[in-house]
Parts: C-alpha cells; structure tokens; sequence
C-alpha cells in the first residue's frame, strides 16, 4: 500500500490595482491518501513530480482520487485563521486516514473565549490608562470589531494602533498563540486604507 503527501499551496485573496487576486502564503506538504488506503484495490501509476498528486490509469479511478484531494485540501485549508499560515486553535493537519476521516470538532466556543479573555484583559488595562470611559469603550469596540477601524481616518488608526501595540508590549508575556495573533490582525488592520464614503 502507497501513501502519499501533496504540495499544499496556501493563498489569500489581495487587491492590486482595484482588481482581486490570489496572493500565494507558501507551500506545505500534507497528508492525502491514495486509493489503496480505502479498500479500492488500485495503485497509482505515478505521482506528479511537481504536486506530489497521483495519476491512475482509469478515468474512474482517477475521479474518485480527485473528489479526495478536493477534500483533503479543503479540510486543511478550513484548519488555518483566513488570509494566515496559522493554524486556528486546537486545529491539526491530518498525518494519516485515521485523523483525517475523524469528524472534526468545532473550537469556536475556545475560540470565542480566548477572544473574551483578550477584551477582558483590554479592558483592564485601559482602564488604568486613565482614560475617559467613552475613549475605552471606543478602543474595545475597535478591537472586538477590526472592521470598524476602516472607518476611522488614518489619524485615528495610528493613535489606536499605538494603544494596540502598548497593551501587546505590557502583557504580551500573558498572552496566548490565539490571542496574539488576534492582537497582531488588528493592530495590521490600522494600517489597511480607510473606506472613503
């Protein structure tokens, strides 16, 4: 029995000039099992040299092992934060058939109280800033919700990603894989261009 591991290209959607277009992260090798590995007693006649993908002889044999490729390479790309090469917490890529064709379990209640911890940990520090309740609610809101900043002129979003960047220098000993990663996102998103109206 063969197995077999493919080149993962990792990709994300940027504009360049008005017009979407698929910006490539980087390469991984993944796990993708062959027929044989599912009982159908076929070999490949060989494996693309660039993909690492097999090549069958049958039409047939070939259609089943590109529906599982299909598969494997959306499994492992629903296992990354969007637009990163990170995975989202608790997630693993399959090494084998076993993990792959074990039902995944959602973590976003994990993710979701990572999330909170953050806000909370926000909020406790801007509160000894010393800053106007108004001003601190507006900086939490802007975290929670990175979109937002979009609509803050540049000015705004600088003075914001300087409190951003501060609370992730003050604490970031304290923080998790998940949360700085979530923190580095917004503090990224102050860059991005404003949305003009």
């Amino acid at each position: 029995m063969t197995t077999n591991t493919i080149k993962f290209a990792m990709s994300k959607t940027v504009s360049v000039d008005g017009k979407n277009k698929r910006q490539e992260m980087g390469n991984l090798d993944i796990y993708c099992p062959v027929l044989s590995e599912f009982g159908i007693a076929v070999e490949p006649k060989e494996f693309d040299k660039e993909s690492g993908e097999a090549v069958y002889e049958s039409n047939e044999a070939q259609f089943l092992y590109s529906a599982i490729l299909q598969a494997v390479k959306t499994a492992a790309r629903n296992k990354f934060q969007p637009g990163t090469t990170d995975l989202r917490l608790g997630a693993k890529i399959a090494e084998n058939l076993s993990e792959l064709t074990t039902p995944t379990v959602s973590n976003k209640g994990a993710a979701l109280v990572e999330r909170r911890a953050l806000l909370d940990m926000f909020k406790q520090w801007l509160v000894k800033t010393g800053k106007n309740e108004a001003v601190q609610r507006l900086l939490v809101g802007m975290l929670d919700k990175q979109d937002n900043l979009l609509l803050q002129d540049s000015e705004k979003r600088g003075k914001i990603k300087g409190y951003f960047e501060t609370f992730g220098n003050d604490v970031g000993e304290t923080l998790s894989d998940w949360q700085v990663t979530f923190l580095q996102g917004a503090i990224e998103a102050c860059d991005n261009e404003s949305i003009d109206f």
